[in-house]
């Protein structure tokens, strides 16, 4: 009977090593490529956030600057992912970080550690510190094979392929949109409201709001804060409780702020959740941003 449980013991242990070695090389490979990346030595300026910045700033249309911004990214990943980018890069010397009224949400932290985790962790799994990698690996322990197949998939994919899973970059296919009511109060109870009741604030979105300053001041990189455009009905039905924070975290750090929040008051110039610009409105926004890099 013990020979048995021993090979028993055996016949499994070794399969799971095995894989765990492969996560290992993979995860080593990834970090490596993440790490030797470099940009055009002309960029000084780094657009990053989430995917309010992805489709308002066309930097095609800006010279010496990259949009590296991506749908979902919570303030968490862009830590980290900045914190290579300018160790990486020494000609940057301007960071435009995403910072809206619904940054401050609890509604960030699912994109984290929550629902959507295995979604959107995964794509940047390779640039976390082990300590943080057991982390979202301890989040996902529910389903965690699900995870790391997902984890894996997404660092062959970057090993073969040359855009990685954890770049963004400016991408808007909304046109001939308009804001509309009904998108804009579901879009409202999705992020400022959990099952009916108002949410809670993020806590490691402001932590790491405020490590993104450490790490820019560290850098000698100045970090502005960009809060972009959003419709008048959406920003009037945006809970005070979250823009009351919003002031108080914004100036309470004394760095740069850029309220483009008001920027755009047309309606066909957003797309119908009224929270984010359509390709009419990032044409402006980015004309705007133009004109004061220049």
């Amino acid at each position: 009977m013990r020979i048995f449980i021993k090979k028993t013991v055996l016949f499994v242990s070794i399969p799971i090593v095995c894989f765990t070695l492969f996560i290992v090389i993979l995860e080593f490979i990834n970090y490596e490529i993440a790490t030797s990346e470099r940009l055009d030595s002309s960029i000084t300026t780094v657009f990053i956030g989430d995917s309010h910045i992805a489709q308002a700033i066309n930097d095609s249309r800006l010279e010496n600057c990259v949009n590296d911004a991506q749908t979902s990214e919570s303030l968490y990943f862009s830590y980290y992912k900045l914190k290579i980018l300018l160790k990486n890069n020494p000609s940057i010397k301007d960071v435009y970080l995403g910072f809206g009224y619904h940054s401050v949400t609890s509604y960030y932290d699912k994109f984290i550690l929550g629902e959507f985790s295995n979604a959107i962790s995964s794509r940047y799994f390779s640039l976390l510190p082990f300590n943080e990698k057991l982390r979202i690996l301890n989040a996902n322990r529910n389903d965690f094979f699900s995870y790391l197949k997902v984890v894996v998939k997404n660092d062959i994919l970057n090993i073969l392929r040359g855009r990685k899973t954890y770049h963004g970059g400016f991408a808007n296919s909304f046109s001939n949109t308009k804001a509309i009511e009904w998108s804009i109060k579901k879009r409202v109870l999705t992020q400022y409201y959990n099952e009916g009741s108002l949410s809670d604030y993020s806590l490691l979105n402001i932590e790491y709001l405020n490590k993104i300053e450490e790490l820019c001041k560290k850098s000698n990189v100045n970090l502005i804060l960009v809060n972009t455009p959003i419709y008048k009905l959406y920003k009037n039905k945006i809970p005070e409780k979250f823009k009351v924070k919003y002031k108080q975290l914004s100036e309470g750090m004394k760095i740069k702020i850029l309220d483009l929040s008001d920027l755009l008051s047309k309606e066909y110039l957003f797309i119908p959740d009224g929270d984010h610009v359509s390709q009419e409105g990032a044409l402006t926004t980015t004309e705007y941003i133009s004109k004061k890099l220049k």
